[in-house]
């Protein structure tokens, strides 16, 4: 059935799928590392230190990216192509992570390379949110828009009307400036005689006064009109449409 809801998948259908499940791997094996590295940073400074309180805050700076970073990063994962950002912050990761190994990096040093491996993981947190909403709004809207073609029957409608709009439309070669007309389903092209030496000038002035004054939408390429009513259109508008449109075209004859 057309707009009908697909069955919703299981988690054995998901992991079947061999680049999913690579995928969700890597990100399980990412997640696991960065919490592992901020124990290890923690034990790290208690070790050194000795001090609770100490540990405490290295600790809660592993957290601390969460609270700030989406104050700016969310607006950050949009300005950029998020194929490249991702490969970006994956390798800025590595870097970050391969010198906190280097012997003898001070503490403080220590603290600054996981704060900023943490941002660019929450950038990638942003990323894999955004386009899973993307996805699912678009869906979703998809799903809409399926659901009412089939409910008000549109597209049913809209072939009965087509005879009716080409008559209609067919009518306007009457109409003085009109050289040629074309239809095809519930779109009519109509060719317009240019002016000497202002090519397109004429259908450019019939868009604009068709817009501003008819209320009336067309699309235009080079001295064609491309008009196309809306699929919820009735056979009375249909008349007034082009009733406009033979207006709009006299006044730029």
């Amino acid at each position: 059935m057309i707009g009908a809801v697909p069955p919703r998948a299981t988690f054995r259908e998901v992991f079947a799928v061999r680049e999913f499940r690579v995928l969700w791997s890597s990100v399980a094996l990412s997640t696991a590392g960065d919490r592992l590295a901020l124990v290890a940073l923690t034990l790290l400074v208690y070790d050194r230190t000795k001090s609770p309180l100490l540990a405490a805050v290295v600790y809660a700076v592993g957290y601390l990216p969460w609270v700030i970073g989406g104050l700016f990063l969310a607006e950050l994962a949009d300005r950029h192509p998020r194929r490249s950002v991702m490969v970006f912050c994956d390798a800025a990761r590595a870097v970050l992570v391969a010198a906190m190994v280097v012997p003898g990096m001070p503490i403080g040093a220590l603290v600054a390379l996981l704060f900023a491996a943490t941002m660019f993981a929450l950038w990638l947190v942003h990323l894999r949110i955004r386009n899973a909403a993307i996805v699912d709004v678009g869906w979703a809207a998809g799903l809409a828009t399926l659901d009412l073609y089939r409910d008000e029957k549109l597209f049913e409608r809209a072939k009965k009307l087509e005879p009716l709009w080409a008559d209609a439309a067919m009518a306007l070669k009457s109409v003085p400036g009109v050289l040629d007309i074309r239809t095809v389903g519930l779109t009519a092209g109509i060719d317009l005689a240019s002016r000497p030496d202002a090519f397109g000038k004429r259908a450019y002035e019939a868009m604009e006064r068709g817009f501003h004054d008819e209320g009336v939408m067309v699309r235009i390429t080079g001295e064609t009109l491309a008009l196309t009513p809306p699929l919820i259109v009735s056979e009375d508008q249909i008349g007034e449409i082009v009733e406009r449109v033979a207006k709009v075209i006299r006044a730029v004859a």
